[in-house]
């Protein structure tokens, strides 16, 4: 999981540096050291190539093992649908999701990742109900209001647009200032 963290750091532009990014690759070395099959390691290994090196290739292939030795793992089906996304695949993340979530049906980001991926592939009724499922499961997530309203506006609905971000002003946080400038601002 070392892996992991210290990759997202380059992920999300926290510290990209190349000494980050050697603190990723040599904590999945000492996981894969210890077990070389362990799932986990496999899955620290693809975040590293996913995250940390933009290697959608290797970053499969290592999900891919790690999906072996977990194959009821939701996490790591998302993770793969990740990478398929990033790899214009997008019929494909829908699908790993859509098998993904009945392995963990209250995981509020398989659902957000889904509503995304499907509206993508312009199936607006199907994210709009993934959406409202993520927002249901996590009704502080104040990009899940945001992305139902999005999605609504691709539809072509405004007055569903407004009523998700109406929805998402009364429901996330006050601390959640940077969604609520969002949604004074329309």
């Amino acid at each position: 999981l070392m892996g992991k963290a210290h990759a997202g750091y380059a992920h999300f532009a926290w510290d990209a540096s190349e000494d980050r990014l050697a603190r990723s690759k040599a904590a999945v070395d000492r996981a894969l050291a210890i077990d070389a099959q362990s799932p986990w390691a496999q899955w620290g290994l693809g975040y590293y190539y996913y995250w940390g090196r933009k290697d959608y290739e290797n970053a499969y292939a290592a999900f891919s093992a790690a999906q072996k030795g977990l194959p009821s793992s939701s996490e790591i089906r998302t993770s793969l649908a990740f990478v398929r996304r990033r790899q214009g695949k997008f019929d494909e993340a829908a699908l790993l999701l859509e098998q993904g979530i009945p392995l963990d049906p209250r995981n509020a980001l398989a659902y957000y990742t889904l509503g995304e991926t499907q509206a993508i592939l312009r199936r607006y009724q199907d994210a709009q109900t993934s959406l409202d499922r993520a927002v249901a499961l996590s009704p502080d997530a104040q990009s899940a209001y945001c992305e139902r309203s999005r999605v609504a506006l691709l539809a072509g609905d405004v007055a569903a647009a407004r009523a998700a971000l109406e929805a998402g002003k009364n429901k996330v946080a006050s601390s959640e200032t940077g969604i609520l400038r969002f949604f004074d601002a329309i």
